[in-house]
Parts: structure tokens; sequence; C-alpha cells
């Protein structure tokens, strides 16, 4: 689909479906490929704009460029299900995506390889979306969702994802590598939730970049959490440290051991158990307020209740370059005497909130080198 200065612009709007529904399906050779470019219009269509499916194929190449305005579902969706070679482009051209009932862009990887291919005379990367404006959508502006896929050296850049009623920008990946992913020089501000929200389970990326983004009014700052866990958590403290620029507080942290690889439990009542305390006054120095939903001190035995899974901490005054250190008994059986290292924790889920309003949910990785190490996989972001 091309539209030129000859042809005109391409319109496919006022439908009582989708503008474009394409789909391309029943495994084998087939490959289906749909690639626009120009300013083509997709609006006021009473599902969605341009609806895209690609199931069980040898290959599926994907360029969406122009505006979906104002339609009954999702602006651009976009699904790939067991694709053995794509690539997705996606280009403002101008355009425009808003006003729609669902999410400005919804891109649905599962056990798909993203990789660049060729198209034409020239050849399309794996993933980007560039120069696009996606704003007042009533779910997410762009959401990019992969389990058990490949979407390596993907960029997200010259985005304006504003005034949405969820994210701005979201990306979900489970079991998926997504090394050297950009995310940079976007704008997503004045979202009804986060600017930009990255959640990444059993995710691991080298060289990932988040940089230049505005989120608030075009102010760029950094967020950003460390949590390592070296050793036998019996005997050596948990801290977190907020390491955010100045002016950007921690506000909630969650630490979630039930989808560790172990399954790791809290013992903080029954037979040897260690109830949560904060050490030498770093709850004071980071404003702890409440605990598990319960408002400190003091700090009972069972204000995390034993043989549970969840730590929940809200903070006041947590500010950057501040560290909170507490003790804990973590044990694989309830009122056991296990020793459990941080290697044993990989998997946890964890969840920060900072005072600008972003949000950073990632889980432990393992450490090179190091076996009985743990760290949060998302040490710094810019956003």
């Amino acid at each position: 689909l091309n539209t030129t200065t000859d042809n005109g612009t391409l319109s496919a709007s006022g439908n009582t479906l989708n503008g474009v529904r394409f789909e391309a399906t029943n495994g084998g050779p087939t490959v289906g490929n749909i690639v626009m470019s120009g300013l083509n219009e997709f609006n006021n269509n009473g599902a969605g704009g341009v609806d895209i499916d690609g199931t069980d194929i040898m290959q599926m190449i994907v360029g969406f460029s122009g505006s979906a305005m104002n339609n009954g579902a999702d602006g651009v969706n976009i699904r790939m299900d067991s694709v053995a070679q794509a690539a997705i482009a996606i280009s403002g051209d101008g355009g425009t995506v808003s006003g729609n009932m669902g999410d400005g862009i919804e891109i649905t990887l599962i056990g798909t390889t993203l990789m660049p291919l060729p198209f034409g005379a020239g050849v399309i990367p794996p993933l980007t979306v560039d120069g696009i404006t996606i704003a007042g959508n009533a779910g997410h502006g762009l959401v990019i969702t992969a389990t058990d896929s490949v979407l390596t050296d993907a960029v997200i850049t010259e985005v304006i994802a504003n005034n949405n009623q969820g994210d701005g920008i979201v990306v979900m990946l489970t079991d998926s590598a997504a090394d050297n992913l950009q995310i940079v020089r976007n704008n997503a501000g004045d979202n009804l939730l986060n600017g930009i929200n990255l959640e990444l389970l059993r995710s691991p990326i080298d060289n990932l970049q988040i940089d230049e983004n505005g989120t608030l009014g075009g102010v760029m700052q950094n967020v950003g959490l460390t949590f390592f866990i070296d050793g036998d958590t019996l005997f050596d403290p948990f801290d977190i440290t907020n390491s955010s620029d100045p002016g950007i507080n921690l506000t909630n942290f969650s630490f979630d051991m039930s989808t560790s690889i172990s399954g790791a439990i809290f013992n903080t009542e029954t037979g040897p158990s260690t109830p949560f305390l904060p050490l030498v006054g770093t709850d004071v120095t980071t404003g702890l307020t409440t605990v598990n939903g319960t408002a400190v001190p003091p700090y009972p035995d069972g204000l995390v209740p034993d043989f549970t899974q969840l730590l929940a901490l809200d903070f006041n005054d947590f500010d950057a370059g501040e560290t909170l250190i507490w003790e804990i008994d973590a044990d694989l059986t309830p009122g056991g005497q296990e020793s459990v290292s941080g290697e044993q924790l990989i998997g946890s889920t964890v969840i920060v909130n900072f005072s600008n309003g972003v949000q950073l949910t990632g889980a432990l990785m393992s450490v090179t080198g190091n076996p009985d190490a743990s760290i949060f996989e998302i040490g710094r972001a810019h956003v």
C-alpha cells in the first residue's frame, strides 16, 4: 500500500468493522507481507483501524504508515504467533494514532523471531517504531508484548505518547530475548498511568538503552533501584538503594518470592526465625511508613506473616542515594532451617515506584561469576 503524490491519500475509513484486516495462517512456507508507506488514513472504523494477524507461518513483514484515529478498538493491532522470520516497521510519516477506544498501537509476539528482512530494494529492520504521535487513546499508547520470542535490536524512538488513559509506552517481555533494545528520544507525558513501563520476566537484556526521554514536560530524569543479594540471607541483611537522580524519591517497593526458582517463603515466627526489622535507623532516614499495609513502627514479629512470600514497603522520604537495610528470615519450607542464598531467589518479582510517576517492574537475575547472588535486572532507567 503505497501513497504517493500521484496517487493521493489511501483511505480505509468509516467501515463497520476494521479499516484493514490482514491474516496469514496455515503453516508451511506461507509468507504474509503487508507494507504501507505515505500518509494513509484508517479512521472512524467501528472496530480497529488496522488489524493484522500472522499464525504459524514462515515469514511476515508488517509496515504501517499514516494515521489511525477514532476507531472503536485499537488503532493498530499486530499479532504474530509462531512466525519463524518477521520484521515490523511503524512510521508516522506525519500521521497520528489517537482517539481510539482501545490501545493506540498494540504489538503481540508469541514464539516469534524478529530479524532484518529484505523487502524491495532495501531491508526492513527487526522492529522499529519511529516518529509517530500516539495520543489520547482510551487504553495504552504503545504496547509491545512478547512471550518466548526474539526481538534483538528493537528501536522505539521519536514517539510522542501523551494523554493516554493507560501507560504511554509499555514493553512486557516474558522468556524473551531483546538485546540492544533502545527506547530513546521519546516523549511520554500526561498519561493516566506510567510514562514508560518496562516489565521483564525471565528476559535478561544486554545493552538496554533508555535515554533522552521526556516524561514530565520534557524534563529528563534518571530513575533506578539497586537491589543486590549476595550470600546467605540468614546472615546477610537485605538492602535497597534509590539510585535515581536527586529530587526523585522512591515511594513503594515490593518483593515477591512466589515467582522465584526456589519458591522461598518468609519465616518470621515459627521455630528458628527472624521477623522483619530495619537496621541502623535506615527506616527513619528513608521514611518507611508501612510494611505490607500496616503502619510502622513498631515492628511486631508477625508484621510479615509467617510462611508468606510478599514484602511490600511504602515510604514518604526515601531520597536519592539513601539505603534501607533490613533483616528477615527466608526458608524453603515452613519452619525450616534451610540456607537460602541470593541465587535461590532468582526469578523473584520486584516492582518499584518513584515520585515522578515512573514504575519499574522486573525480576532478580543471576550474576555472572557469582553463584550465590542475584540482582534486580533493571538497575537504572532514563525516562
